[in-house]
């Protein structure tokens, strides 16, 4: 197997001094790989040269600084990335068939999906935006997300917890469903912050008590362009945040305005395992369709 390579930032992207910044390239194929260190290199994760993937854990202590490439951590081909302490200071990015899952630790820039890659968020804290693009999915279960959230493109990004902060947006062709958590509400001096969906995306809230600024709603797509939406979500939480279909320009003198639809879900039992059946079976529907 290939040892890990240390490569010169300048030699292969731009005209910096050598030593300034590097990339740290792990593609041994193995799964063994821990980071707990400090660097101020773009770390890389990718498949070994004879295409076995590699696996690298960040645990507390570990520091990844700033970089000319504003991502302090990359996965790509068919390998991933384990986030389970430590700071990242910059973005941390999924590309290929690759993965990253944030266990625990804190992400100051943004966490981003593209291509076919995938992300867990299961805790810790993103300062930074959450964006799915291409066809990528982003499943999010717990955790602090400081702002925007948005799936883009053909995506899927599924939300059964966690703290959101700022506007969360399915743009484009992407697709956001919503389980739980827990959502911004700017009122009436803003707006702007809540759920929204632009374009030909959807936005699917499972639930259970929907109104709209406080009369009671019926189950599908809803006819009105903005409002409070109050309920129940799936997971038992509580859902008062602000909506949005945004009349979003797809091409030339064409514009069409996002779907927000409501599903009556059955409030699972306390322990039970609905919610991570529910999403293994959503994110197996998603890529079979």
């Amino acid at each position: 197997m290939p040892a890990n390579r240390l490569l010169s930032a300048a030699a292969i992207a731009v005209g910096v001094s050598p030593g300034a910044h590097a990339i740290l390239i792990i593609d041994n194929g193995l799964d063994t790989n821990v980071f707990d260190s400090v660097t101020s290199d773009t770390v890389v994760v990718a498949d070994s040269l004879g295409g076995a993937p590699t696996r690298l854990e960040v645990r507390d202590g570990a520091e990844l600084g700033e970089s000319i490439f504003d991502t302090s951590l990359l996965t790509d081909f068919n390998s991933s990335a384990v986030i389970n302490g430590g700071t990242l200071t910059q973005d941390a990015f999924a590309q290929g068939n690759s993965s990253i899952t944030l266990n625990d630790g804190l992400i100051q820039d943004d966490f981003i999906t593209i291509d076919t890659s995938t992300g867990t968020i299961n805790g810790g804290t993103i300062n930074g935006d959450v964006e799915s693009q291409g066809v990528s999915t982003i499943q999010i279960f717990d955790g602090i997300l400081g702002e925007d959230t948005q799936a883009m493109d053909g995506s899927l990004l599924q939300i059964f917890g966690g703290e959101f902060n700022q506007d969360v947006e399915a743009s484009e062709s992407a697709t956001i469903e919503i389980f739980g958590g827990t959502f911004a509400t700017g009122g009436l001096d803003n707006q702007d912050v809540g759920v929204s969906a632009a374009g030909f995306a959807e936005v699917i809230i499972y639930g259970t008590g929907f109104q709209i600024d406080g009369e009671d709603v019926a189950f599908g797509e809803i006819a009105a362009n903005s409002g409070v939406l109050t309920g129940t979500l799936f997971n038992g939480s509580s859902l008062e945040t602000n909506f949005t279909r945004i009349n979003q320009r797809i091409g030339f003198g064409v514009r069409v305005r996002g779907t927000i639809t409501l599903v009556e879900q059955i409030i699972p039992t306390p322990g039970s395992a609905a919610l991570l059946a529910l999403a293994v079976f959503t994110t197996a529907r998603r890529r079979r369709n």
